[in-house]
């Protein structure tokens, strides 16, 4: 077996394992909800039933820290998805988005197999993005582009030499 097949193998069951532990260190913080997530979910609600980008009809106050991730829950909502549902399935989509892209650019940036695999289990068992993935915020969205975009820079020798794409996608991670 050569060296490259062995190295492939390794990484392999590296993400394996590191999607093994993020879903079982996920599962117990499925009914975590902050109560910010409300807010956006109204927001999300109105906006889906044509009331504008508020929180109460009627009332123009900005008071929305994630404008995108409005967007998104208003679409779910628009189509009749529970807006809750939404946030939890959002941020699971994006807390493995995150680890997918963290295992590409490692992959990317660092010679060692090993070095690769071990950085991907601890990304995959990082508490703060485990806590946060679930909670119905969009900090595992934010995270997932901010990724994309670093994948996206490292793309070419030297790095940054096509920086549209990455810069793209950090400008839609703020909002």
């Amino acid at each position: 077996m050569s060296h490259r097949s062995v190295q492939a193998r390794l990484e392999r069951a590296g993400f394996t394992l590191a999607v093994l532990l993020c879903a079982a260190l996920a599962w117990p913080l499925r009914h975590y909800v902050t109560d910010d997530t409300f807010i956006h979910l109204q927001y999300a609600r109105h906006v889906a039933h044509g009331e504008g980008f508020v929180f109460n009809p009627g009332e123009r106050v900005y008071g929305s820290t994630s404008p995108l991730w409005v967007l998104l829950l208003a679409g779910a909502n628009a189509l009749g998805v529970d807006g809750l549902a939404a946030c939890k399935l959002l941020g699971a989509l994006g807390l493995f988005a995150s680890l997918l892209l963290w295992s590409r650019l490692v992959r990317r940036t660092l010679g060692s197999p090993w070095l690769r695999m071990l950085s991907t289990l601890a990304w995959a068992g990082h508490a703060w993005m485990l806590r946060w993935s679930l909670s119905g915020m969009e900090t595992p969205l934010a995270v997932a582009l901010v990724l994309g975009g670093l994948l996206a820079f490292t793309a070419t020798e030297p790095w940054g030499e096509h920086p549209a794409l990455a810069g793209v996608l950090w400008a839609l991670a703020a909002l």
